[in-house]
């Protein structure tokens, strides 16, 4: 099976962030356990005003104290982003052995079976070479049509042994107790209101994932985030689709992530009975 990590960007600059990294370490913690290997990379805010040149250790101590567990590595570095994190973070799994990494990023509403989830991929990995990066949760793409009423309301249909999602057509491989649904990448992904990169929820390989962080035109880049923004534009979509080769999966169609904590009633939309697609 194939060496997995968990890597978690943490930058804690409030007591808010403490309070939140707190509640979302917690959260894969009780799920996950000491199950995979945890880097941490304590992205230490500087300071501001005349001292902005300078590390602010004030919060110092509290990256240490949230993340107290055996089998969690932590690594420093002083305001240089959350791609930066993310990317030492990923070479250092990637120079312990990992083949696959999952980002951990301040979310505290993963779903009860991320844990079997997790399992599924692993085994999906192992079978598949061809696969780049598996979504455990939610749509298989990201919409812009997310309101802070409904959420990220499921537009999937299921005909004919396939799923269909806007231009995305999955396709079916059963394994013995679970479905991969997955899809090559393709050019026309990718429009005005739909795009397919997201970096949380999401197992990948290492490699990949390092070419993700790294590509063309993203150097002035600083947050995750704005990766995400530089794949939402067309050009950009495809000249990744153009030089990376491969399959990207789906297992488990069903809200959670990042983007939930944005709507207004998001500890509703997660008790809807959406089972759930294995």
């Amino acid at each position: 099976m194939p060496k997995t990590f968990v890597i978690t960007p943490s930058y804690i600059a409030s007591e808010a962030r403490v309070e939140f990294a707190s509640k979302s370490f917690s959260s894969i913690w009780n799920i996950l356990g000491d199950q995979y290997p945890f880097i941490v990379v304590d992205d230490i805010p500087r300071g501001k005003s005349i001292f902005k040149l300078l590390p602010n250790f004030k919060y110092f101590p509290k990256c240490r104290e949230i993340y107290n567990k055996e089998n969690i590595q932590i690594l420093r570095q002083y305001g240089r982003g959350s791609r930066l994190a993310t990317l030492r973070a990923v070479r250092e799994a990637k120079k312990q052995g990992a083949d696959l990494v999952f980002i951990h990023l301040d979310d505290n509403i993963y779903v009860p079976p991320l844990k079997e989830l997790m399992e599924f991929a692993n085994d999906a990995f192992a079978q598949d070479s061809e696969l780049l990066a598996i979504k455990l949760t939610d749509e298989p793409i990201l919409s812009n049509k997310c309101n802070p009423t409904l959420g990220n309301l499921s537009e999937i249909k299921i005909e004919n042994d396939e799923i269909k999602f806007d231009k995305v057509t999955l396709k079916p491989t059963r394994f013995h107790d679970y479905t991969l649904w997955w899809s090559y990448y393709e050019e026309n992904m990718v429009d005005k209101d739909y795009w397919p990169i997201s970096l949380w929820s999401i197992l990948y390989r290492v490699d990949f994932l390092e070419k993700l962080l790294t590509g063309k035109g993203k150097d002035h880049l600083k947050h995750l985030v704005d990766i995400e923004h530089f794949y939402r534009k067309k050009a950009n979509w495809v000249q990744e689709v153009r030089e990376t080769k491969g399959k990207i999966g789906y297992i488990n169609m069903q809200f959670v992530g990042i983007e939930m904590q944005n709507n207004l009633n998001w500890m509703d939309l997660i008790q809807y009975p959406n089972t759930p697609v294995l």
